[in-house]
C-alpha cells in the first residue's frame, strides 16, 4: 500500500498483486471479478489478466472415505464442467470440461479416477441421469432431492389446484428438512388417499375395460417398493391423474 503526499491517496502496485492470492480468493472465496477489483483498488480487466496468468493444480484429497455428490453445470449449449464434490469436505474431488452434453462415461472416468487414487466410495448422490442408478448399483445411491423437487414442480406447479396435487406439494416440499421414516410415511398416507381418489372417481365411468386394479397397477401401487422406487411414484400418480382428468 502506497500514500501520495501530495494528493494524500493510497493506492497499490499492481505489479504487486499476488496471483496465488487471488486464485484463492476467487475460488475458495467465491469473490466475483467485481468485488476483487474494489477490494485491490484495480480494474476487473486487470484482476481477469492476473487470474489467466495462474496455472491450477489437481490436488488429491487426503480424506479418502467420500460420499460423492455429482452434477454438471453448462454455459451455453456446448461447454460445461463435471464434477465430483465430497459431501463431508466440501471439496471438489475431481472435475473434467465437456463439450457436449453430460454422459454415463463423463460421470464412470471420474468413479474410475477416485478409485485409482485410492479414494473409496460410500455412497453417490446424483441428479438421477437415466442409467445413472444401474451403472453405480454397487454402490448406495440417492437421487439428489433438489432434482426430485424440480421434476415434481414441473408436473404440478408451486400452484396446484386439485387438492391431492396441493397435499403433494406441501410433503414434497420438506423432503430435504424431514428423515426417512417421516417422509415415507407421510408419502404413503397419501397415496393411500389418492388410491380412494381413484377408485371413486373411476366406479362411475362406464364400459371401462381396465380396472384400477390390473395386474400393472397393483403391482406399481402395493407391491414393497425400493427407496428409489417411492421417490418417483409420486411423479406417476400425478402425471396419471392429470393425464386421465384433463
Amino acid at each position: 500500500m502506497y500514500k501520495c503526499k501530495v494528493c494524500r491517496r493510497q493506492f497499490l502496485d499492481i505489479r504487486r498483486l499476488d496471483k496465488n492470492v487471488l486464485y484463492s480468493e476467487y475460488v475458495f472465496g467465491k469473490q466475483t471479478l467485481k468485488q476483487l477489483a474494489t477490494k485491490h483498488q484495480v480494474s476487473s480487466k486487470t484482476i481477469q489478466r492476473k487470474l489467466h496468468q495462474y496455472t491450477s493444480q489437481r490436488l488429491i484429497s487426503r480424506d479418502k472415505s467420500v460420499v460423492v455428490l455429482m452434477d454438471a453445470t453448462y454455459w451455453g449449449w456446448r461447454f460445461g464442467v463435471v464434477i465430483f464434490k465430497d459431501f463431508r469436505t466440501k471439496k471438489i474431488l475431481w472435475h473434467k470440461y465437456i463439450r457436449k452434453k453430460e454422459m454415463l462415461s463423463d460421470y464412470l472416468e471420474g468413479v474410475d479416477w477416485l478409485r485409482k487414487h485410492g479414494f473409496t466410495v460410500e455412497a453417490i448422490v446424483c441428479d438421477g441421469l437415466r442409467g445413472m442408478f444401474t451403472l453405480f448399483s454397487c454402490y448406495p445411491v440417492q437421487m439428489c432431492q433438489f432434482h426430485q423437487v424440480s421434476i415434481v414442480r414441473r408436473y404440478l406447479t408451486k400452484q396446484p389446484e386439485l387438492e391431492a396435487s396441493k397435499e403433494l406439494w406441501s410433503i414434497v416440499k420438506v423432503m430435504s428438512h424431514t428423515d426417512k421414516e417421516s417422509f415415507i410415511g407421510e408419502f404413503l398416507s397419501w397415496e393411500l388417499e389418492v388410491v380412494g381418489l381413484f377408485e371413486r372417481a373411476f366406479c362411475g365411468e362406464k364400459n371401462r375395460q381396465k380396472t384400477l386394479h390390473s395386474p400393472t397397477t397393483s403391482k406399481c401401487l402395493f407391491e414393497p417398493k425400493t427407496e428409489h422406487e417411492i421417490s418417483l411414484d409420486f411423479l406417476r400418480l400425478s402425471r396419471d391423474w392429470y393425464s386421465k382428468h384433463k
